[in-house]
């Protein structure tokens, strides 16, 4: 009998329906009675965008990118870092010191 038949006959075999277990009820209070932590909202202010990005690997090599993305904006840290992988941080470059 080969290894496929073998699945395919365990597969057709009726399994008797299982209970699962009861959970005891007041196990804890959702209606805020919670002791745990508490969350405040923040404002946090817009992510920064830029054209011109210092790239840095963690061996200490730095490469220097100008990036617009197809809609015409500058991209944010974050969109840097994931295309530059394995890059470890990422700087804006000033638009003053911007050589391009």
């Amino acid at each position: 009998m080969s290894y496929l038949t073998k699945l395919k006959s365990l597969d057709s075999e009726e399994c008797p329906p299982t209970e699962l277990p009861k959970v005891p009820k007041g196990a804890f209070d959702s209606n805020g009675g919670s002791h745990g932590a508490h969350f405040q909202k923040t404002h946090s202010e817009p992510a920064l965008k830029s054209r011109g990005w210092t790239v840095t690997y963690p061996g200490g090599s730095v490469i220097e990118t100008y990036i617009l993305l197809a809609d015409g904006s500058c991209p944010t840290r974050a969109q840097v870092l994931m295309d530059y992988v394995g890059a470890c941080d990422a700087a804006p470059i000033p638009e003053g010191i911007q050589s391009r």
